[in-house]
């Protein structure tokens, strides 16, 4: 049964050298791959989906923090043992910095000195299992993270 959801295959695509040594290691070449897929679609699927939950269980286990970032709003999200730390960092309407990527703290820094920064945090206990929560976050839109950015305005904050 699947866990989380089959990738697409564009997501398969990007994962392609990790898809075939998932196959390798379940004893299927390129040519039984074929076959497998040709004469034995279930199997294929099956495969797939198999293959699918270990790529989100990799994810989800080895990424402490989501984060999502738009040109108003970055927010990140810490998945600690029991619950869920969010810290959004709303920039205010007249700010005339914007998130991007690769200028997080420059813009923090900016906004704060111009008085154009509003922070919110947020704790929950999880209400399933670690792994589907964050899952839940991750299809939001959010994209895995180190714990960088969140302990900088964690410890901003605290």
């Amino acid at each position: 049964m699947l866990k989380y959801r089959k990738l697409t295959d564009h997501e398969l695509t990007k994962f392609e050298k990790q898809f075939n040594r998932f196959l390798a290691k379940n004893s299927v070449d390129e040519e039984r791959w074929t076959e497998i897929q040709r004469k034995e679609p279930s199997k294929a699927r099956y495969l797939i989906e198999l293959f699918s939950d270990y790529v989100f269980d990799n994810i989800l286990g080895n990424s402490p923090c989501l984060e999502k970032i738009t040109p108003k709003e970055f927010r990140t999200y810490y998945f600690g043992k029991e619950s869920v730390e969010l810290i959004v960092v709303k920039l205010t309407q007249d700010a005339p910095e914007a998130f991007t990527n690769e200028n997080i703290t420059t813009v923090l820094g900016e906004a704060l000195m111009h008085d154009h920064l509003k922070i919110f945090r947020a704790e929950k206990e999880y209400e399933t299992s670690r792994e589907q929560e964050m899952y839940a976050v991750l299809e939001s839109g959010t994209f895995p993270a180190s714990k960088e950015n969140y302990e900088l305005l964690h410890d901003w904050i605290s």
